[in-house]
């Protein structure tokens, strides 16, 4: 993570399997590794991804505090927006065939 720096504000989401969700926040939305630690066990203890300047904490249900969404009847929990400032068709577009659920097209 040379030259970048921490913003003042990390957002975390937990996730049932987090190590499904670093491929696929990969995979659909190009958000790249920037520390992924493991457990003895091989299970993710702590994991940061970034998009451009921004960091995101990936993490698993720790707790009964700490859910994903598809714990909880599908409720949404928590909420990440991602700006892109160009490319926005193909953004879109990387993310439908990644499996995301478009709710508003841009």
């Amino acid at each position: 993570m040379a030259g970048f720096e921490r913003n003042s504000l990390t957002p975390a989401i937990s996730y049932r399997d987090p190590k499904a969700a670093l491929g696929w926040l990969e995979k659909a939305f190009g958000f790249e590794p920037a520390m992924i630690i493991s457990d003895k066990a091989g299970a993710i203890a702590h994991a940061e991804m970034r998009y451009g300047e921004c960091l995101v904490m990936i993490g698993s249900e720790w707790s009964e505090d700490h859910r994903s969404p598809a714990s909880l009847g599908g409720k949404n929990t928590q909420s990440v927006h991602v700006h892109v400032r160009e490319g926005l068709d193909a953004h879109c577009e990387r993310a439908r065939k990644a499996g995301a659920t478009i709710i508003m097209e841009p």
